[in-house]
């Protein structure tokens, strides 16, 4: 890996064994960038220069190296010596070293320990010089950003191929976003609500865990990840096919000039190779093309909701012959004219279309019947306020095919995690939890520090997050909040329920958070929010205090606000 140091804009190469710690940038190329053979000549003109030299004729040197030099400036200022960019890091004029860096490169970024992710059609208004207190600038933020937020995620960065990877290649924590002008804009960790909404990306394969470990923890589909790529565009119509090698984890030798789809058509081989997934088929055209592979990424536009196939046994293998695809499949006549999907992969496979979004539990061969969506009641404000009024939260529920998906879901991140309570500890709320006192012991949960006993009194002791997985059974104008909360909740040993005094406390803090901000009162107040504490066997995580604020109509602005 051919690195570049920050402080004298010189090349050095490096064996992966040996690779010392960089920085890395993502970006659009333009129109001025700079090649390996020029960054070279760059070089041997400064060679007596001081590194503050360098640094001016770099600047003054076309757009295409001041992006160099404030790349490396901005890495060395962080305390990075060495950084990466593609502009001028590979020799293009060697094919050998431009597909030995292509098939590299997902490895590259995801080794790096800073990624910038470069929107030079983005800018970011300054107010370090305006604001001096932590506090203030949290609250510019959310007074400012709301109206930043759409022209954020409409920078062309999100709509190339290429950066794909480079946003799912690092963890979330290594992922800094940067204006035009070099400012910071936020940590991707901050910015996931627009990050997830300009991409498509659902939060969860955006978190701290990160993409390959999601990938091969929760099996993330192939139709998945073709549907983030659907909607890209790439200078050369092959990069298409060659900048998603590192996304399936698979290699090919590139060969510019055969075309978009012949390159597509090989990306699909190499997977067949790798995985068993079915749902590379599960793509859809309006246009006549004949085979199982699809001719483009854009086919799988439609794609997001489509689980990856699991077996129970063994699949049998898929081969490519001079004939096409041969490929072999289970099928099982219909049982009753009107058959139900069931727990079980013994599915027909002309059924699978309709079941796409319900994880199949192959694990779970009992024929047990699940109910179809469209079965589950849709509670409106009513009677979500009737609900909560009467404490009967049992009747709060996902839909069969969330149930399904959340267990699946649930089943992986106790697997890489080894509890729910540890992965929202350690991706969600960031908590770090205090050593047990030897006489307590661990049946409760864990244990955090934290500035007032009072639950909600202090800020720094709770944090508002959208829920992660919704009840579907909410009507669409009802946003599901909930409030994690270090100290514990006071509640009656014998019932379960909310103490008096708790339950005062609990009030007060939803009356300024959310009634206050939304400027109703009194009697009114409930027409917009309603908070709730389920009961113990109803939690999910029961080792986290939490309670739930469902609010209704309420500007997304204000949601982000609060979250």
């Amino acid at each position: 890996m051919r690195l570049l140091r920050t402080k004298t804009l010189e090349f050095e190469d490096f064996l992966d064994s040996q690779l010392p710690v960089y920085a890395i940038l993502s970006h659009r190329w333009g129109e001025h960038e700079v090649s390996y053979k020029e960054m070279r000549g760059f070089q041997k003109e400064h060679l007596a220069a001081t590194n503050e030299e360098r640094y001016k004729a770099a600047e003054a040197s076309g757009l295409g190296m001041a992006k160099i030099k404030n790349f490396c400036q901005k890495a060395s200022s962080n305390g990075f010596d060495w950084g990466w960019i593609d502009t001028c890091c590979i020799d293009k004029r060697s094919s050998a070293e431009l597909s030995e860096s292509i098939n590299a490169m997902f490895k590259w970024y995801a080794r790096s320990s800073v990624c910038y992710i470069y929107l030079s059609d983005f800018e970011f208004p300054v107010h370090e010089q305006e604001l001096g207190s932590e506090h203030d600038i949290q609250a510019w933020y959310h007074r400012i950003w709301p109206t930043m937020s759409p022209n954020f995620k409409a920078s062309a960065w999100f709509t190339r191929g290429w950066t794909l990877q480079e946003l799912l290649a690092p963890k979330t924590s290594q992922i800094s976003f940067l204006d035009g002008n070099w400012t910071l804009i936020g940590h991707l960790s901050d910015l996931l609500d627009d990050v997830s909404a300009a991409t498509g990306i659902a939060k969860m394969f955006l978190t701290e865990m990160g993409f390959r470990n999601q990938q091969r923890q929760a099996g993330v589909s192939i139709a998945r990840i073709m549907s983030w790529a659907s909607r890209r565009n790439t200078s050369r119509e092959e990069d298409v096919a060659y900048c998603l090698l590192g996304l399936f984890n698979v290699h090919m030798p590139l060969l510019y000039g055969e075309g978009a789809a012949n390159a597509f058509h090989r990306l699909q081989v190499e997977i067949m190779k790798e995985s068993d997934d079915e749902s590379l088929f599960a793509w859809t055209s309006n246009r006549e093309f004949s085979g199982l592979l699809a001719p483009s990424p854009a086919c799988f536009a439609n794609s997001e909701n489509i689980l990856a196939s699991r077996y129970a046994g063994i699949r049998p293998p898929y081969s490519m012959t001079n004939k096409g695809l041969a490929l072999s499949l289970s099928y099982l006549e219909p049982r009753a004219p009107t058959p139900v999907a069931t727990e079980t992969t013994d599915i027909p496979r002309t059924k699978m279309p309709s079941w796409s979004q319900a994880e199949v539990e192959s694990s779970q061969s009992a024929q047990r019947p699940i109910p179809p969506d469209e079965q589950t009641k849709v509670f409106s404000w009513a009677d979500v306020k009737d609900i909560v009024e009467t404490n009967r939260l049992d009747l709060i529920r996902r839909k069969p095919s969330e149930r399904i998906v959340y267990k699946a879901w649930c089943k992986d991140i106790i697997a890489a995690y080894g509890s729910i309570t540890a992965y929202m500890c350690a991706e969600r709320l960031h908590w770090t939890p205090s050593p047990l006192p030897a006489d307590v012991e661990a049946t409760s949960g864990p244990v955090f520090n934290y500035r007032d006993p009072t639950p909600f009194a202090d800020p720094r002791d709770f944090r508002i997050l959208r829920n992660d997985w919704p009840y579907g059974s909410f009507g669409p104008e009802i946003t599901h909040l909930i409030v994690w909360c270090k100290p514990r909740i006071a509640t009656d040993p014998e019932k379960g329920l909310v103490t008096p005094e708790a339950k005062r406390s609990i009030d007060a803090f939803v009356d300024r958070t959310f009634v206050q901000r939304l400027g109703v009162e009194g009697p009114d107040a409930d027409g917009k929010v309603l908070w709730f504490k389920n009961w113990g066997a109803l939690q999910s995580v029961r080792g986290l205090e939490h309670i739930h604020v469902l609010v209704r109509d309420v500007p997304e602005a204000i949601i982000e606000e609060w979250s």
